[in-house]
């Protein structure tokens, strides 16, 4: 017995030490699949990054161009009464509200007659009169 105990022994050691190659073996592939995996999937991120920063640069532009737009299209809304008026002198003419309160003034009366009379305010009534009297000055009165 003693004998194929010193037979076993080393016979063990032998299919234990074969095993662990083998074993050895398959990690070893398992890591290089794992690294290969590895790299395809950094490649990958590395090509999202990228495209991510493409993409936030045409946002960046896009939000730029928009902004730009908007301007340009408050610029036009604002000049294009001047050119409205520009183009026809008879556009210019006060409202008749305007007109009654000149007309009123010039004939002596007072801002709060005024306000009475055409059932506004004292204070809009004294501003319309300051226009009117400015208005006069400028020319452009009973336009």
């Amino acid at each position: 017995m003693n004998i194929e105990f010193q037979l076993v022994v080393p016979l063990a050691a032998l299919a234990v030490s074969a095993l662990a190659v083998v074993r050895a073996i398959q990690v070893q592939r398992r890591n290089s699949s794992l690294a290969g995996r590895l790299s395809e999937i950094t490649g990958s991120l590395e090509e999202i990054r990228s495209s991510y920063g493409d993409l936030q640069e045409r946002y960046r532009s896009s939000l730029e161009f928009q902004q730009n737009l908007n301007e340009a299209t408050i610029t036009t809304r604002l000049q294009a009464p001047r050119l409205a008026v520009r183009s026809r002198p008879e556009a210019m003419d006060a409202p008749e509200r305007y007109r009654y309160v000149h007309r009123l003034a010039e004939s002596g009366m007072a801002a709060e007659e005024i306000a009475e009379v055409l059932s506004i305010s004292g204070h809009e009534a004294r501003q319309l009169v300051t226009l009117a009297r400015l208005a006069a000055r400028s020319g452009m009165a009973g336009r």
